[in-house]
């Protein structure tokens, strides 16, 4: 499933018609939404750098943050309601990977969230009558 968000969307509700988990009730677990980039193959990047003795290597982490929202309420239809913040709209638009997981341990279901957050606008367009070929020749 994808889910497109926008700026203007400030919260998204889930319905959770199964909790799983060792059969809980959903008021009686945490519930969170964790988002991260999507990626075909993850790759850690290393540094090799000398410190006087020896070689060492240093994992440089993913410039695109996991961003982790808690449930913020369960709603009059029994969804479980995040909230998001300004991190989330500063994340570069794109597509990304949402967990649900439930006590930090059980991911019950996951979606993917097509991220918006910043319009395109086309402030002008230009036409201009020239042959394909460039001079006539064609």
């Amino acid at each position: 499933m994808i889910i497109r968000l926008c700026e203007d969307t400030p919260k998204l509700a889930v319905r959770i018609a199964q909790p799983g988990c060792r059969g809980r009730q959903l008021m009686d677990t945490r519930i969170d939404i964790i988002i991260r980039p999507v990626v075909c193959v993850e790759r850690a990047t290393t540094r090799t750098y000398w410190d006087g003795c020896a070689f060492k290597e240093e994992v440089i982490p993913n410039p695109v943050p996991t961003l982790r929202y808690p449930a913020f309420e369960l709603d009059d239809e029994g969804r479980v309601v995040f909230y998001f913040d300004d991190k989330l709209w500063s994340l570069p638009p794109g597509r990304y990977l949402a967990d649900i997981e439930i006590d930090g341990a059980c991911t019950q279901t996951s979606m993917q969230i097509d991220l918006c957050n910043r319009p395109v606008a086309i402030e002008q367009v230009a036409v201009t009558e020239k042959s394909s070929c460039g001079d006539l020749s064609c």
